[in-house]
C-alpha cells in the first residue's frame, strides 16, 4: 500500500508523477503522427540533438534556481530548432533520402553538445541527468510547462484531426485538395521538439524515443479504425506510465529506463492478450 501513497506523501513524487503523465498525454497524441509519418528515428535525432542545446545551456546557466531552470529549457529549445530547421526543410516532401539526413544530424549534433561539456569542465551541471532523465529535479514549472504543451498539442491536433489524418497518409491528396502541407510538416517538427525537449528530465535524451514509438505502435495496430488510433495511442501511454512508475518505486530503478522496458514488454504482451480466447 505504501508504494501508492508514497506518490502523495513525497512532493517529489508527486511533481514526477504529474509529469509523466502530461508527458504521456503528450506523446500519446504525438506518437501515431511519428509512426505514421515513418519518422521511426527522428524523435531520437532530435533529442540526440537537444544535447547540443542543453551542453551549451549548462555552460552558461547552473540550474540551481528556478531562473537558471526557464533560461535553460529556452536557451535548449532555441539552440535545437535552431539545429532542427534544416532537417525539417529537407525532409519535406523527401527532397533528399531522411535516413543519411538524420544520421548526419544525430552525429553532428550530439558530437558537438558532448564536446561543449567535455571543454566547459566536469563542474558545469548534471548533463548525466538529461541523457537518462532524474525526477529528482523535476519542479513546479516542469508541471506548469508540460501542462501548457497539452492544451496546445491536443487544440493543435484534434482542432483539424482530419486534416492531419489526411496529411499523414496521403499528403499529396492533401496537397491537391489544397491544404498547406509544408506548414503542417513544420509545425510537427515544432511539435516534436517542445515535447522532446519538455520531457528530457523524465525519459533523458537515450530512452525518450521510447515514449515516441510505442503508443503509435500499439494504437496502429491494434485500433479498429484509424479515427481511433490516438485514444489506444494516449490509454496505452498512460497505463504503461503509472505501471511503469509504480515499478521503478518499488524496486528503486530508474525511471526512464523503467518506462522504456515497461512499454515495450506491454506492448508484446498485447499479442498474448489477442490470443487469449474470452
Amino acid at each position: 500500500m505504501s508504494l501508492f501513497t508514497d506518490f502523495i506523501q513525497y512532493p517529489f513524487l508527486t511533481q514526477a508523477l504529474l509529469c509523466s503523465l502530461l508527458l504521456a498525454v503528450l506523446c500519446g497524441v504525438l506518437s501515431p503522427l511519428v509512426v505514421a509519418k515513418k519518422f521511426a528515428f527522428m524523435g531520437a535525432s532530435i533529442s540526440h540533438g537537444a544535447l547540443l542545446g542543453v551542453a551549451t545551456g549548462l555552460v552558461l546557466f547552473k540550474d540551481n534556481t528556478v531562473m537558471d531552470h526557464i533560461l535553460l529549457f529556452f536557451i535548449t529549445l532555441i539552440i535545437t530548432l535552431i539545429a532542427v530547421s534544416p532537417l525539417a526543410w529537407s525532409t519535406f516532401r523527401q527532397r533528399l533520402p531522411s535516413d543519411a539526413l538524420i544520421g548526419l544530424f544525430f552525429t553532428a549534433t550530439m558530437g558537438g553538445g558532448l564536446m561543449i561539456h567535455q571543454m566547459s569542465g566536469t563542474g558545469k551541471g548534471d548533463l548525466l541527468g538529461y541523457l537518462f532523465g532524474n525526477i529528482l529535479t523535476l519542479g513546479t514549472f516542469d508541471i506548469f510547462l508540460l501542462f501548457t504543451l497539452v492544451i496546445f498539442v491536443t487544440v493543435t491536433i484534434f482542432s483539424k484531426k482530419q486534416i492531419w489524418m489526411l496529411f499523414l497518409f496521403d499528403e499529396e491528396a492533401a496537397a491537391i485538395q489544397g491544404i498547406k502541407t509544408k506548414v503542417y510538416h513544420f509545425l510537427f517538427f515544432l511539435m516534436l521538439t517542445l515535447v522532446i525537449v519538455g520531457g528530457l528530465k523524465i525519459s533523458g535524451v537515450i530512452l525518450i524515443n521510447s515514449y515516441l514509438l510505442i503508443p503509435g505502435i500499439f494504437a496502429l495496430k491494434w485500433a479498429p479504425n484509424a479515427s481511433q488510433t490516438f485514444t489506444y495511442s494516449i490509454v496505452f501511454a498512460l497505463k504503461s506510465t503509472l505501471l511503469g512508475l509504480f515499478i521503478a518505486n518499488a524496486f528503486d530503478m530508474p525511471v526512464g529506463a523503467t518506462l522504456a522496458v515497461t512499454q515495450v514488454t506491454l506492448y508484446f504482451s498485447s499479442f498474448l492478450y489477442k490470443k487469449v480466447p474470452a
